[in-house]
């Protein structure tokens, strides 16, 4: 099982979800408001933050728990739907999901999503 999380814009959303309901085997998805600042560079090639530069950009966090076998099609949509070519387009993180439990009714890993 895999953990997949992506931190998009908030104007990516929409077509993400579209995206990976289009999916066969797309298990749902969790979906949160986040901020974060990026490695932005400013003049010069370099970023130098000060207390009063420290702005956070508006982002959201969406999580989805998958089999193994899914998870490069569902990182493949995310990224295809997620992308602008811009600043500030996003992430996506891959871990295991050592163990799922679904808390209704007891089921695990696979059935459990």
């Amino acid at each position: 099982m895999k953990e997949i999380r992506a931190i998009v814009r908030t104007d990516a959303v929409h077509r993400i979800l579209s995206a990976l309901h289009d999916c066969e085997h797309f298990p749902g998805v969790t979906l949160s408001p986040c901020e974060g600042q990026s490695r932005g560079r400013g003049p010069g090639g370099k970023y130098v933050a000060t207390e009063d530069s420290l702005d956070f950009r508006a982002m959201r966090l969406l999580m989805v728990f998958c089999a193994d076998s899914t998870c490069d099609q569902i990182v493949a949509v995310i990224q295809k739907a997620a992308h602008t070519g811009n600043a500030a387009d996003g992430l996506i993180v891959v871990t295991d999901a050592e163990r799922i439990v679904r808390i209704r009714s007891g089921e695990e890993q696979i059935d459990a999503v």
